[in-house]
């Protein structure tokens, strides 16, 4: 297939899965706010679709095998540091998966390794033309969005949907620094993996699908934190 045609269907593809979450969106929310805990499993589905976007829009611009290794890597490194997690409480602290999320994979759900992807990727795509900005800054400002989305994510994941539960319903500070840590590491795998590849333009639309990808998930945490008036982090 013709590198231009090939081009063309992803971008459709992008499109039309972006429409998708769109669409999802509110619907997520009327289950969330209602409590409908037995349709919790559709938050699966709708980080799934969100990692594949997100495979797209690497394939587009880094090539198929460069973004098949990233996916690669960060879906190894985050469903490892979950195990230790989990076994040990080390590093993010003594928590535990309710099992709301499926399938999971030695007590982790797939979808919070598809979580990791999604947004350490989409926090670097958003920050746009990485040819033009050092090493360090990139992975530095990457991280900081990504510990930020955390910030917001806890609380709604947490106490409202239950997703999983800290030991002593208290988010131990030792989690924002873990996620800060490991996003880090995550961020500098996948720019050593891309870096090679990194052109000087990047298309308008693959910044603005990771921009809307993370919109739709800070708007997500946001509203539901407010309505169930979590102002603070326990």
């Amino acid at each position: 297939m013709p590198a231009e045609l090939l081009q063309s269907k992803l971008k459709k593809i992008t499109y039309f899965s972006l429409s998708l979450l769109i669409i999802m969106f509110p619907v997520g929310l009327v289950i969330m706010l209602n409590s409908y805990t037995e349709y919790l499993w559709t938050t699966s589905l709708f980080i799934s679709i969100q990692a594949l976007v997100t495979l797209i829009l690497l394939i587009t611009q880094y090539g198929v095998s460069s973004a098949l290794l990233c996916f690669g890597a960060c879906s190894f490194f985050s469903f490892i540091i979950e195990y230790i997690g989990l076994s040990s409480g080390f590093p993010f602290g003594k928590y535990s998966y309710s099992g709301i999320l499926q399938p999971m994979l030695a007590g982790v759900p797939i979808a919070i390794v598809f979580a990791w992807f999604v947004l350490v990727v989409n926090s670097l795509l958003s920050l746009g033309n990485l040819h033009s900005v050092k090493f360090y800054i990139t992975v530095f400002l990457s991280s900081v969005m990504v510990m930020s989305v955390d910030l917001m994510l806890e609380p709604f994941a947490s106490f409202i949907n239950r997703f999983w539960i800290w030991e002593n319903e208290e988010i131990p500070l030792q989690n924002f620094i873990s996620w800060f840590i490991s996003s880090l590491i995550l961020s500098s795998i996948v720019l050593l993996l891309i870096r090679k590849r990194i052109k000087n333009t990047q298309p308008k639309y693959i910044r603005n699908s990771s921009i809307t990808i993370l919109t739709l998930n800070i708007l997500n945490f946001v509203i539901l934190n407010l309505v169930h008036c979590y102002y603070e982090l326990t």
